[in-house]
């Protein structure tokens, strides 16, 4: 759906809305609204872990892109096993709420830097249905 959007528009993009969920999770007055802005988080999340490993292998040197790849990835893992411990702790001195309003803060200036220091990616080289079904009936893969 987002392939014909320039990466680092739609990276910043994702993010201000991951941002947006952020504070609308904080100030959910229900559980309803909470679980709204948690599905939100998610996708936001997904596409933002996909943009960036495809960035990743774009800026990376050639012979360079599995690393780029394998930090982005080893970042994801970093953010669990610091993130939840710290959001435990933070919730237990502050409360829950905070913890949205964290992201969101920390998301703002964040997608500022992107913005300003990662450069246009406007070509997309990115197969189309047709590509992913050859890439499908191919026996070998």
């Amino acid at each position: 759906m987002t392939r014909r959007w320039e990466r680092r528009r739609l990276l910043v993009a994702a993010l201000l809305v991951f941002a947006l969920v952020n504070v609308f999770a904080a100030l959910s007055p229900n559980y309803s609204s909470l679980l709204l802005a948690r599905i939100g988080m998610a996708a936001c999340c997904g596409l933002l872990i996909v943009i960036s490993t495809l960035l990743a292998s774009e800026l990376a040197r050639p012979g360079q892109q599995g690393r780029a790849i394998g930090i982005i990835f080893m970042g994801i893992s970093a953010s669990l096993v610091f993130g939840v411990p710290m959001g435990v702790q933070i919730s237990s001195w502050f409360g829950w709420r905070w913890i949205f309003f964290g992201l969101a803060v920390y998301s703002l200036p964040l997608s500022l830097l992107l913005w300003r220091y990662l450069p246009d990616s406007r070509s997309s080289t990115l197969p189309g249905r047709a590509g992913y079904l050859r890439q499908l009936s191919h026996r070998p893969l």
